[in-house]
């Protein structure tokens, strides 16, 4: 893994073509390397965001929705159902600038099994990456310490597959620390930043994968084209990622659209601007 810092985020649009030798034969050849890694190219990790993702599949902004219902409408279109236990819920709060967020349960309610999360049905598969480049994201604000108990082992910001179920893409905070693991049908990747979030703090986080890397990018809001990201690399090939298990916001929810139990990585602060983007495919 590579760490590094100057993506500008204006910049986002090119795309690297600079494959060392050893990373070409790789992808040509998977079974020349190891089928979960290459070698970077030099002279290091890529230094801006490759996925544009300013028409994505999948956004989720909370603005003028109905937080007391059982579901509702992204703003792409997709249902979005409210799966709580034990009292969980999402609260309606301000976000950082205009509009709203939503906060899920502190890590004492959590523990106490006040726990809730979001799922998102993906009727037509647009969430279905297979072996398109895409990009995940959200806005993110601790409202706490992280910490790890038996009920609350990590905050899940966005995941589509469970460990070990075949196919995966997940955004999460992993003791406070953003990382991002994807899981192909020819190998996996875990990248993950070294600096741990500040509570009371929003960033905007993002994680991409390409044909041969995955990359997760971090910086303080507001950000625009002469931003600073945190980045970090896991230079690997994935492979195709076709799982259908559903879309998960703030927990870990199963094929049934039921909480995993009991240890969902109940994500304990505020998100808002949830995304996904997945090159190649329409828009939601």
């Amino acid at each position: 893994m590579q760490t590094q810092r100057s993506t500008k985020e204006g910049r986002r649009g090119l795309r690297h073509h600079a494959l060392g030798a050893a990373a070409l034969g790789c992808l040509l050849t998977v079974t020349a390397c190891s089928p979960a890694e290459v070698e970077p190219p030099e002279p290091g990790g890529p230094s801006t965001q490759t996925v544009v993702d300013d028409e994505p599949q999948l956004l989720i902004d909370f603005n003028g929705v109905d937080l007391e219902a059982p579901s509702f409408r992204a703003r792409t279109g997709q249902t979005v159902t409210v799966v709580g236990v034990d009292g969980g819920e999402i609260e309606r709060v301000p976000g950082r600038a205009i509009g709203s967020a939503v906060r899920f349960p502190s890590g004492f309610d959590a523990e106490q099994g006040a726990l809730v999360a979001l799922s998102v049905t993906d009727e037509d598969r647009s969430l279905v990456p297979g072996g398109n480049d895409f990009a995940l994201g959200a806005d993110v604000k601790l409202t706490e310490e992280p910490h790890r108990t038996a009920r609350d082992d990590g905050d899940n910001i966005l995941q589509r597959g469970l460990f070990g179920s075949g196919g995966q893409y997940k955004l999460q905070l992993d003791d406070g620390r953003p990382s991002c693991r994807v899981l192909g049908d020819v190998g996996e990747a875990l990248v993950k930043l070294p600096k741990r979030l500040k509570p009371d703090r929003w960033y905007r986080l993002r994680c991409e994968r390409t044909a041969q890397r995955v990359t997760i990018f971090a910086a303080r809001l507001p950000v625009d084209d002469d931003t600073t990201w945190d980045s970090a690399t896991t230079w690997a090939i994935t492979g195709e990622v076709n799982t259908v298990a559903p879309i998960s916001i703030g927990a870990k929810v199963n094929i049934r659209e039921e909480l995993v139990q009991p240890a969902p990585d109940q994500f304990n602060g505020i998100l808002d601007n949830v995304r996904v983007k997945i090159d190649g495919k329409s828009a939601g």
